[in-house]
């Protein structure tokens, strides 16, 4: 969880904004130029049918549960117990930690996300934002297949499959935020965040 966090903050720092390239037209043809662009827009946010376009958010109704959910997983992380290995180095483990490090993350973290993940699928499909959406819950079903192959490797004992699952849950994160974020329920990639 430590890596995810360290990993996802540098993510967010190597990010710039980029500046704005709108510029306002001048001249005569500006004004029905201005006009076009109104109408279009407003024609194209008035549809209610075909696909959900990239990019566009769940709905405020749909939002809100999402959120009822993730806060509801957050507050189950919050409640977990403190990590049993003080020095336990997860790209690096230790054979002699596994039995503790497997108990831990089998009972306090599988349950977490688990119920996070049911709780999310269980909203069914949003009016709109399908797309965001389907990124969210394949970013979360990530995470809990690979919390649970990392209680696997530790019960197995094998370090290098263990560091693998640990590195590929750091990569997950940076693609939950980013479909959290275009979904409009950003606060629920905290669940993982740390």
């Amino acid at each position: 969880m430590i890596t995810t966090s360290v990993r996802a903050a540098a993510t967010r720092s190597e990010k710039q904004r980029p500046l704005s390239r709108c510029t306002i037209a001048r001249g005569p043809a500006a004004g029905a130029m201005v006009v076009m662009l109104l109408g279009t827009s407003a024609l194209v946010g008035c549809s209610d049918s075909g696909p959900a376009r990239h990019g566009e958010r769940v709905g405020d109704a749909f939002a809100t549960q999402a959120l009822r959910v993730c806060a509801s997983a957050q507050r189950s992380k919050d409640r977990w117990s403190a990590f049993p290995i003080t020095d336990f180095d997860p790209s690096e483990p230790k054979s002699s930690d596994f039995p503790e490090v497997a108990a831990w993350l089998e009972g306090e973290v599988a349950p977490t996300f688990h119920d996070w993940l049911g709780g999310l699928t269980a909203l069914g499909t949003p009016p709109t934002g399908r797309q965001a959406w389907a990124e969210v819950l394949a970013a979360v079903t990530r995470i809990a297949d690979l919390n649970m192959s990392q209680v696997a490797a530790a019960k197995a004992q094998d370090a290098d499959a263990f560091a693998e699952a640990t590195h590929a849950l750091g990569d997950v994160q940076p693609e939950l935020e980013r479909a959290a974020g275009e979904a409009g329920v950003a606060k629920c990639a905290e669940v993982h965040a740390d």
